[in-house]
């Protein structure tokens, strides 16, 4: 019955940090979970960036949550002006399921 669901996204620049992770994908599920079908209604992305994974992963949730009411997005604060703006570009032109999705930048 998740209704509410927030991730902080984090990720740390070690020694050890490849390139590569910034290019990450997501995958889609075969399967689309319930909870996401019928029970989401807010879901809110804190320290954002437009890197693959981030974004398919915002996509997926908006275009498959039925009920979603708002999907916030708090961008990087590393982020330059021109890269929030792609991302909210991005975004903003993907389709909802839920006729009542509001998206939030902030």
């Amino acid at each position: 019955n998740l209704q509410l669901f927030i991730i902080q996204v984090h990720v740390d620049v070690l020694p050890s940090f490849k390139e590569w992770d910034l290019e990450r994908e997501w995958s889609d599920p075969k399967i689309v979970p319930e909870c996401l079908l019928s029970h989401l209604t807010t879901c809110s992305l804190e320290n954002y960036s437009p890197i693959n994974c981030e974004l398919r992963f915002a996509k997926y949730v908006m275009q498959n949550s039925r009920l979603l009411s708002s999907m916030t997005i708090q961008s990087d604060k590393l982020l330059d002006a021109d890269a929030n703006l792609q991302m909210f570009i991005d975004l903003s032109s993907c389709p909802r399921i839920s006729p009542t999705c509001k998206l939030l930048f902030v």
